[in-house]
C-alpha cells in the first residue's frame, strides 16, 4: 500500500466520495472524516457501516479510522459496536493485524478499559 497525504474534505466531498464505488476514493474519505471532521458521531457511524464492507479497502480504512477517533478525540460512542466490528475483522487473517493494531490504540487512547 503507497503513502498518500489526505485531504481535508468537507462532509458532502466526503458523502460524494463514499457513494463514488471507488475504493481508494472511500478509504481517503473515511480516513479524512476522521482525521478532519468534529461530528466524531457521525464519522463513527459511517466507520461502522464500512467496517463491516466486503470491500477489503474500505474496511481496512475503517478500522483504522476507530484508532484514529479514539487518538483525536479520546472516545467513541459507540464502544460495544466498535468491539464487534474488529471481532469481525479479526476472523479474517487479512485484517487481523490491522485490527489488534486498532485494538492497541483504543487501550491506549481510551479512558475505559477494553
Amino acid at each position: 500500500m503507497l503513502y498518500t497525504d489526505i485531504p481535508v474534505l468537507s462532509r458532502q466531498e466526503i458523502e460524494t466520495q463514499l457513494t463514488s464505488g471507488s475504493s481508494s476514493l472511500i478509504a481517503i474519505a473515511l480516513i479524512s472524516a476522521a482525521l478532519y471532521q468534529e461530528d466524531t458521531a457521525w464519522v463513527e457511524q459511517i466507520c461502522l457501516r464500512y467496517g463491516n464492507s466486503e470491500d477489503f479497502v474500505a474496511r481496512a480504512a475503517a478500522l483504522q479510522c476507530f484508532g484514529h477517533l479514539a487518538r483525536l478525540h479520546g472516545r467513541l460512542n459507540s464502544l460495544s459496536s466498535v468491539e464487534k466490528c474488529l471481532a469481525e475483522a479479526e476472523k479474517d487473517t487479512r485484517l487481523a493485524g490491522r485490527a489488534s493494531d486498532v485494538r492497541g490504540d483504543l487501550k491506549m487512547f481510551l479512558k475505559k478499559r477494553i
